[in-house]
């Protein structure tokens, strides 16, 4: 029985050493990021992106930054590119669609 325990005990050290080394070979940064082409004159986006209230209407957030060894977990089991990835595409057709319905000058 103490064999059986010891041999799982090694097997769990084991894992958790592998897991530990993995995620210590990820990326030290990450980033998350679009870009959309939008028709609209330069100075009504401009308009949008330059003021801060504004830009809290449209953008959802930004997600980038020093990827620490917690985080570095993390990425192991989830991919924050899909799981914010889709909510910047949602904040781009947002400014799309603000944009298009101000005048040009």
């Amino acid at each position: 029985m103490i064999k059986i325990l010891s041999i799982g005990c090694a097997i769990l050290v084991a894992l958790i050493a592998i897991l530990l080394i993995v995620a210590a070979m990820q990326p030290a940064d990450f980033r998350v990021e679009r870009s959309a082409t939008i028709a609209a004159s330069p100075e009504v986006l401009f308009a949008q992106v330059n003021d801060h209230k504004k830009f809290q209407i449209w953008n959802p957030w930004a997600m980038y930054g020093e990827n620490q060894f917690v985080g570095k977990i993390f990425s192991l089991f989830m991919d924050c590119e899909k799981m914010v990835g889709p909510e910047f595409e949602k904040g781009l057709a947002d400014l799309k669609k603000i944009v298009a319905t101000k005048p040009t000058n």
